[in-house]
C-alpha cells in the first residue's frame, strides 16, 4: 500500500512526464509540418513557399534570395519517398512556459522523379521568445547522395571556410 506522500509523488512523477510527452509530440507536429513545407517547396520549384518557412532573421541576410533560387534549382524532381531518421529538438521552459523550441529534423533516402537521391537537414526554432525574428527555419542542408555535391540556405552558409564556395 502507498500512502498519501507515496500517492502524491506518482501523481507528480505522473504530471511531469506528461508535460515531457506533450512537449515532444508538439515538437514532432511541427517537425513534420516544417518538413512537408521544404519537401513540397523543393519539388514544386516554390520560391514564395520556401521563403515562407525562412524566419524573418534568415531573410535579412545579404544574397538569401540567391541562396533560395540555389536550392530549388539544386534540387531536381518531385519527392516521391523520404526516411525520416528524426529530430534532435530541445525545449525550454521558464516560469511554466515556452521559451525555446527548436528542432533539427534529418531525412535520408530523399528519392525523386527525376532518379537523384538527397541528404536534407533542417535547423529551426519554433518559439523563440528572446527574438521572435528567429522563429522559421534558420538553415538547410541538401546533399546529393549521387555525386556528393551539396547546397546550403541560410545562417550557416554565411560563414566563409577555406574550400568552400560560397554563394555570394
Amino acid at each position: 500500500m502507498i500512502g498519501k506522500q507515496g500517492a502524491v509523488v506518482v501523481l507528480l512523477g505522473l504530471a511531469i512526464v506528461t508535460l515531457v510527452m506533450s512537449g515532444c509530440n508538439s515538437e514532432s507536429a511541427k517537425a513534420q509540418r516544417l518538413i512537408k513545407g521544404v519537401l513540397r517547396s523543393l519539388g514544386e520549384n516554390d520560391f514564395a513557399r520556401l521563403e515562407g518557412l525562412l524566419s524573418k532573421k534568415t531573410l535579412e541576410i545579404d544574397g538569401i534570395d540567391k541562396q533560395i533560387q540555389a536550392s530549388l534549382d539544386f534540387f531536381q524532381g518531385k519527392v516521391v519517398s523520404y526516411h525520416y531518421v528524426g529530430a534532435s529538438a530541445q525545449t525550454a521552459w521558464e516560469f511554466g512556459r515556452v521559451l525555446y523550441m527548436d528542432a533539427y529534423p534529418h531525412l535520408t533516402e530523399v528519392k525523386t522523379d527525376m532518379g537523384k537521391t538527397y541528404d536534407i537537414r533542417l535547423y529551426s526554432y519554433f518559439v523563440n521568445r528572446k527574438d521572435k525574428s528567429k522563429e522559421g527555419l534558420y538553415d538547410m542542408e541538401i546533399t546529393c547522395v549521387d555525386d556528393g555535391t551539396s547546397c546550403e540556405l541560410g545562417e550557416v552558409s554565411k560563414i566563409k571556410i577555406p574550400g568552400y564556395e560560397s554563394l555570394d
